[in-house]
């Protein structure tokens, strides 16, 4: 027997084609259907490829029909429920996008995905709500075409993210997709009627991350290899929330210094609250190209102090005198927060600043959580209107900028729909209503317990003199928030032990000793209870 015919079978077998609908195809041992008697050295549908791979036991012409010259066809459901290699270059792979270990769908074994739906209940109709068909099949790897939501013109991707900007913000707007039947339900054919949440609102305020490589800088599919099959840019589901995408992983020094980025960059995040690795992208000394500030030194957890994305960096202290035998650099062990304030939707803005699930509001004890929880960058940087119910999460844009032109200034500032907490530059400040009632603009306090209850400003102490617009007997009127803390409140951005201050002290207000464990008068911030006296 020769290589193309079936073993012991030298004079050929005549092949009996009785019934259309089982005699074309179905591979298994010793097959003798038509298909695979003459098909004998592909890679799949062989006579004797007994697995049912590359949909092995379907009827071949299901997918290639006799009457358009066997030339594959299917829709996007049964054509990318699994991959197909090819011995054609440079076309070799048809990507798994759905079920389990593909990118897509709730059965893909992605934590976030665009269409919630399982594959089995998917229709091909959400597919071409993005990509655009007319040259599919021909595209050069890794080239996808998809059509503008609006307009429907054809957007060429060939692995750059900021090509896809544009056809993002456009669906992902107050209209969505206007091209289709159901605008603000482009996947409702798979049962999937989620509105897009609105970002471009936010995308074009003044503070924005409408720049570089827009949305995939920060979204696509965490958890990659970043091949042609598994590629990074691409928003249809990721191993984290929200579609975000990998990030970098610093190696922290000493207080104050650099970090540095070995290995193979970027990589998969664990969880959610790794996402500062995202922002470190840019905004690290990882990658010197962009103009976004630098603020990985900042955030080294061996700093002094500072908010604690990182890690948590919670030391317990006593009251008054100070317990030295801590580091003295964490939250006070008693601090409180903001668990009263709520917006007209009755959302509290503490689950707005810090979204969590479950709510941190609804928790036992609430202030507990928050003096250990560590801190993701979204919980301060995002919408000016945020009210944890229809405005996206995310620092997508702000108008809640002070006008600073500086990078160590406030940006993006996320702020609750309503409060009046919205200032944090260098006039930002408290003063007495009378003697017990503070009125505050400082943006801080939308997190922070208003009433300083708890952190040595209590409003009956007259250690918040130092503090108080209309005191005499404090540093006086012209003395703010800034005047004391660092107006950057990441961390101290410089590097060097010099510039390290317990508490986000300025170091320009004093010197080290001004916040040492072992001497000083502004320790700790004990609970009421004034250590300068």
């Amino acid at each position: 027997a020769t290589a193309d015919q079936y073993p012991g079978e030298a004079a050929g077998r005549i092949i009996s084609l009785t019934n259309l609908s089982t005699d074309l195809g179905d591979p298994a041992a010793n097959s003798w259907y038509v298909c695979e008697y003459c098909h004998s050295q592909t890679t799949v549908h062989k006579y004797n490829q007994s697995d049912a791979s590359h949909n092995g036991r379907v009827d071949c012409t299901q997918c290639h029909p006799h009457t358009d010259a066997f030339e594959g066809s299917g829709d996007c459901i049964s054509c990318h429920s699994q991959s197909q290699p090819s011995t054609i270059a440079p076309n070799d792979y048809r990507r798994k996008v759905l079920t389990a270990g593909g990118d897509l769908g709730t059965d893909s074994g992605k934590a976030s995905y665009h269409i919630n739906a399982a594959s089995g209940s998917m229709d091909s109709a959400s597919c071409t709500a993005c990509h655009e068909q007319g040259n599919h099949k021909s595209n050069t790897d890794p080239g996808v075409q998809v059509a503008d939501p609006d307009s429907g013109a054809t957007i060429n991707y060939t692995g750059t993210a900021s090509q896809l900007t544009n056809f993002c913000v456009n669906c992902h707007d107050a209209a969505g997709a206007t091209r289709l039947a159901a605008p603000l339900d482009p996947f409702t054919d798979s049962g999937d009627n989620t509105d897009p949440p609105d970002i471009k609102t936010e995308w074009i305020k003044a503070n924005n991350h409408n720049q570089t490589d827009g949305c995939l800088a920060c979204h696509g599919n965490s958890g990659n290899n970043n091949t042609t099959q598994n590629p990074r840019f691409n928003a249809h589901g990721s191993t984290i929330e929200n579609i975000l995408t990998d990030g970098v992983t610093p190696t922290n020094g000493s207080a104050g210094a650099t970090p540095t980025y070995p290995g193979t960059q970027p990589d998969a995040l664990a969880n959610a609250d790794e996402q500062y690795k995202i922002c470190f992208k840019c905004h690290s000394n990882w990658d010197n190209s962009t103009t976004a500030p630098n603020v990985d030194v900042a955030f080294n957890p061996a700093n002094d102090s500072q908010h604690c994305v990182e890690s948590d960096k919670y030391a317990s202290v006593n009251d008054c005198p100070v317990n030295t035998t801590g580091d003295g650099k964490g939250i006070y062990e008693n601090a409180t927060f903001n668990l009263t304030d709520q917006t007209a939707g009755g959302e509290y803005y503490i689950d707005i600043m810090i979204p969590r699930t479950p709510k941190i509001s609804s928790l036992a004890d609430p202030n507990a959580t928050l003096r250990s929880l560590v801190l993701r960058c979204s919980d301060c940087h995002g919408s000016d209107v945020a009210d944890g119910l229809t405005v996206p999460e995310g620092p997508h844009g702000s108008d809640a900028d002070q006008g600073h032109a500086v990078p160590s200034d406030a940006n993006l500032l996320k702020v609750p729909d309503g409060s009046s907490y919205t200032e944090w530059n260098s006039d930002t400040r408290t003063w007495r209503i009378d003697n017990t009632t503070w009125a505050n603009e400082a943006w801080c306090l939308n997190c922070h317990n208003p009433n300083f209850t708890g952190s040595g400003f209590a409003g009956d102490s007259d250690h918040l003199d130092h503090a108080d617009s209309t005191s005499t007997g404090g540093l006086g009127p012209a003395n703010a928030c800034q005047t004391c803390h660092m107006p950057n409140v990441h961390g101290r951005e410089e590097s060097g032990t010099s510039n390290q201050r317990q508490h986000l002290f300025n170091p320009g207000t004093g010197s080290d000793s001004f916040d040492s464990t072992t001497s000083g008068n502004y320790l700790e911030h004990p609970s009421g209870i004034d250590c300068a006296q």
